[in-house]
Order: C-alpha cells, then sequence, then structure tokens
C-alpha cells in the first residue's frame, strides 16, 4: 500500500508540473504581428493619385487568426468574418483570413480605388488571434495630385550639324526634315524648305524667340502660333548664317533651331554649304 501511495503522488506531482508547463506555454506564445514589407510602418507612404504602387503589411499569429479588422475613415471591415467578397480584391486576398496563421494584405487597390482626393489618410489594422492575443498598427499613406503636364518639363537640347555638296542631300536633314537649294553663287545664299516627305512645318523665328524657349509649353506656343512658311532664306558666305533661327514640326516633335556658325567651299562637284549650331526639342 505504501509503494501504490508513493506511485500515485508521483504521477500527481507529473501531471500538476506537465499541466504546469503547458499552461506556461500558452502564456508565453508570442502576440500576433505586423510587419510592413518593403518600409516601415512608421513613415507615412506617398504615392500618385490612381497611380499607388503596391504597399504590402504581413500579419503573422500562433493561435490562428479570428479577426482582422480594418478601419479607414468610416469604412471598417472584419476580413476574418465578413461573408461579402467583394472586400478581398481590395486588399489583395482572395478569400477570409479566419483561422490563418498568416497573411499578407496589399492596400494598392484600396487606396487607388476608394481614395479619390489628395490628402493623408490612416488605416487601423487590428487582429486578435483565437488566444485573444491581439495587435494594432497604423498605417499612414499621402495621396498626392499627378505632377503637372509635361508642358512644365524643360525642353531637350542638342548640337545639329547640317551640310550640301553641290546637288547632294542635305547630310543630317533627315532629322529635322529640312532641305535647302543655293541660289546666289556671290553670297552663297540658300533657301531652306521643307523637304518631300519631311517636315509638317516650317517657320520663322528670331534669336529672342529661341531664348524665350525654356519648357516643351514654350516651344509648344512657339511652333503653333507661328505662320507656316514654304521656304526661309538666308546668307551662309563667311559665317552671315550665324544667329538665324527656324523652327519646323516634324513626325510629332517640335524643333528650334539657332546657328551658330556657316562656311562655305568650291569643289568640282560644286558648292559646299555647312551650317552648324544648336537646337531645343521635345
Amino acid at each position: 500500500m505504501m509503494m501504490r501511495h508513493k506511485i500515485l503522488c508521483l504521477l500527481s506531482l507529473i501531471g500538476v508540473t506537465l499541466v504546469s508547463s503547458c499552461t506556461e506555454h500558452q502564456e508565453s506564445l508570442p502576440s500576433p504581428k505586423i510587419t510592413a514589407q518593403g518600409f516601415s510602418l512608421d513613415e507615412t507612404q506617398e504615392g500618385v493619385l490612381g497611380k499607388y504602387q503596391s504597399i504590402r503589411v504581413r500579419i503573422e499569429t500562433t493561435g490562428h487568426i479570428q479577426k482582422l479588422v480594418i478601419k479607414e475613415r468610416s469604412y471598417e471591415i472584419d476580413l476574418a468574418t465578413t461573408p461579402e467578397r467583394d472586400h478581398y480584391p481590395l486588399f489583395g486576398i482572395d478569400k477570409k483570413a479566419l483561422l490563418h496563421t498568416d497573411v499578407t494584405l496589399d492596400f494598392q487597390n484600396y487606396i487607388n480605388r476608394k481614395l479619390t482626393e489628395p490628402g493623408e489618410y490612416t488605416f487601423v489594422i487590428a487582429v486578435t488571434d483565437r488566444k485573444n492575443q491581439a495587435a494594432t498598427k497604423i498605417l499612414l499613406v499621402r495621396v498626392v495630385a499627378p505632377k503637372e503636364e509635361s508642358t512644365r518639363r524643360p525642353v531637350e537640347t542638342g548640337r545639329f550639324h547640317l551640310k550640301r555638296e553641290g546637288r547632294s542631300l542635305v547630310q543630317g536633314g533627315d532629322t529635322f526634315g529640312i532641305a535647302w537649294k543655293t541660289f546666289d553663287e556671290i553670297k552663297v545664299a540658300i533657301r531652306v524648305s521643307k523637304a518631300e516627305g519631311g517636315a509638317k512645318k516650317l517657320a520663322r523665328f528670331n534669336r529672342e524667340d529661341y531664348a524665350q524657349v525654356v519648357t516643351r509649353g514654350d516651344l509648344d506656343a512657339k511652333i503653333k502660333q507661328a505662320s507656316d512658311v514654304d521656304y526661309i532664306e538666308f546668307d551662309t558666305a563667311n559665317g552671315a548664317a550665324s544667329g538665324k533661327v527656324f523652327g519646323v514640326a516634324r513626325l510629332g516633335k517640335y524643333y528650334i533651331l539657332r546657328t551658330d556658325r556657316s562656311a562655305t567651299s568650291l569643289s568640282s562637284i560644286g558648292t559646299t554649304v555647312m551650317i552648324s549650331g544648336e537646337y531645343k526639342y521635345y
């Protein structure tokens, strides 16, 4: 009897120890975790209205998800229990989060569909697992208006070198869709015109016009407001073309050219004319 009593006491002690151990294990289960993917929840995220990029938040639990509540202004939904499936795609999931141990939400669709005005918005993310352990985090997003139209952007710039030897085609003229002919052999005056199948518009400008072109909008206005001409004439001998300005429209692009150098020479194939300078375009 004494031995049996000792064995019962030992088994009882082992049982108490196991229960205690399980209780301690349950109590030591980690709380749910809410973490941002590729950014910090401590910082406000920023994106363009209607074009917000992926913004992913991961939820992890040990005791399985019981509630997963997202709140933004008057909107509030429990993604663990709602039977309304239309809410799932707003957060990049295809089914409810109930009893999952982890889930990754993507707020991109919600932001692009629901946030229709620029401003700062707050998302409250709250998760509770089956052990009633909970965690809450805040996601802050800033929605900004699209940047101003491209007309505010600076024009591009480049250098041009155009050359015609005798009756040959103008070397470099394809870029601008222009051609020329020499009509005065003394001053080596040339008549610049639109090449066949080339420029759609040719316009006269001056140095002040060229200096005033800073943005794409400036160039757009200059070309559109200028009169379309059949040709432009100027001398080229002894640097006479320096400072001449003209513009063209070709293949949906606008160009304004300012010559800073011209040179001429005679050869067996005829008069060679070269002009070079700077151009602005977009």
